[in-house]
Formats: C-alpha cells, structure tokens, sequence
C-alpha cells in the first residue's frame, strides 16, 4: 500500500508540471489570505459519465492540508501540498481501493477547478469547488 501510495504522491507532483486541463489563472488578495483552507460544495465527473455532489473540507496541518470529501455515502481522505499556486493531493476512499492524485488551481471567482485520476487509471476528471456559505452567527 505504502508502495501505491508513493507512486501516486510522485505522479500528483508530475501532473502539477504538466497540467494542461485546467489554466493557469491568477489568485485574488482574498484566494490568497485564505489559500485552500475551506469548506466547499463540489459537483464533479467520474470521467464515465456519472455526474456527483458533494462536500469537501481543507484543513492546513502545517506545511500540508488535510483534506476530505463526501460525496453520498462515500467518504475519502487526503493528503496534500501547495506549490506553485496549485494544491496537489493524494487521495483514497479505503483500504482496498486505488490511491488517486488530483491538482486544483484556484480562480479569480473564488472557485477551485481541479483533474483528477487514479492510479492505473487511463483518464482523467474534472471537479469544482464553491466555498460554502459561512453559517450566520447566532
């Protein structure tokens, strides 16, 4: 497993030199105070035609983030660093399932846009993130 997962950490930090599916876009001052630290809604791909919704939180833990989606009844975790304005992370829903990488670049709009695969995987996906709204104070 650990091997598996190496090779997906090694593959998230290649993709991020050669990501060509989502475009380089300059961050806000507000992407930028806040980095990828958030809750979100996602709405994303599978690459074979199944559409998903869902939520994602990012948590920073030192120079790395915390990250984990749910999407239904599935849950998955990751791991993740930021460089060079992208966050590139390593994923997994159990202990049976393939590791995945993902890169994620934010927008002017405050969106994030990533692609993703898994390992052995032969295409990619797309997913999007929108910042939840802040619950009102009490």
């Amino acid at each position: 497993m650990m091997h598996r997962l190496a090779a997906a950490l090694a593959v998230a930090l290649l993709a991020g030199s050669v990501l060509t599916t989502v475009p380089a876009l300059a961050q806000t001052e507000k992407e930028k105070a806040t980095g990828f630290e958030g809750t979100y809604r996602i709405s994303g791909g599978t690459g074979n035609g199944r559409d998903y919704r869902g939520e994602v939180k990012v948590v920073r833990t030192g120079a790395t983030y915390t990250i984990a989606w749910r999407i239904g009844a599935e849950q998955h975790f990751g791991t993740g660093i930021v460089s060079g304005g992208q966050l590139s992370a390593v994923f997994a829903s159990g202990p049976h399932a393939p590791p995945g990488v993902a890169v994620y670049r934010q927008t002017p709009d405050g969106r994030v846009i990533g692609v993703y695969t898994v390992l052995g995987g032969t295409s990619t996906a797309v997913e999007t993130w929108e910042r939840a709204a802040a619950a009102p104070a009490p």
